[in-house]
């Protein structure tokens, strides 16, 4: 996701909403919106070395790439819009144990990070087994298809869903529903990583999610 430099205390959209802001002034008169995409598992990379100087060039990458995009819009009456949704209720991760993570929690030697953790855990494990679903949702204007999914999921979902419908523009916007952090391909489960060590779910939601999105395109077929 899109990060360059962090940890000073301050909070800020980063690079991204930096060129966002740039083109915004550019173009006063229209909105200008941003999404994060399903980035779970990706970043600035080779392109950040964790430098205020960084920001600023990838500032400048980003604000090109969406100036370059805008350079050949053929805008077009809207013909047909919906709007759907699909509930999946995630599968939890047995390797949390909700009786340990409240031991985390209630350890007031802990630091004040190793128990909003686990209270996060916590707080997911008991949304679930009180069955409240996560909503994939889908708005499909024209031949577009914008698909609004949970938490840090990983890019293979986004790319599972464009492939999904080849003769309509799916776009994705990931980082809805928070509860479960981070979201997995299952093949990146056997790899470990910080990204899978913070996933709430099991390696089932895969194709729990991956199914819903087909679900969801079909819907808007």
């Amino acid at each position: 996701h899109p990060m360059s430099y962090y940890g000073d205390g301050r909070v800020s959209s980063d690079f991204c909403g930096l060129a966002r802001r740039r083109r915004q002034k550019d173009e006063p008169s229209c909105m200008h919106l941003y999404f994060n995409g399903c980035g779970g598992n990706i970043g600035a990379g080779k392109y950040n070395n964790g430098s205020p100087e960084a920001r600023v060039e990838l500032t400048q990458r980003i604000y090109d790439g969406i100036a370059a995009s805008e350079a050949d819009l053929n805008p077009q009456p809207i013909e047909s819009i919906s709007w759907e949704t699909e509930d999946i209720l995630p599968p939890l991760d047995p390797l949390f144990d909700e009786k340990q993570l409240m031991k985390e929690i209630r350890n007031k030697e802990n630091q004040v990070v190793d128990r909003n953790l686990p209270a996060y855990t916590v707080a997911f494990i008991r949304r679930v087994k009180a069955g409240i679903p996560i909503t994939l949702s889908s708005l499909r204007v024209n031949n577009i298809s914008l698909l609004h999914l949970p938490a840090e999921s990983f890019i293979e979902f986004q790319l599972r869903a464009q492939a999904a419908a080849p003769n309509r523009f799916v776009a994705c916007a990931a980082y809805g529903d928070g509860g479960p952090w981070y979201i997995p391909a299952k093949e990146a489960y056997p790899q470990g990583g910080y990204a899978v060590s913070v996933a709430w779910c099991s390696p089932k939601i895969d194709p729990l999610l991956s199914e819903g999105i087909q679900t969801l395109l079909s819907k808007t077929s």
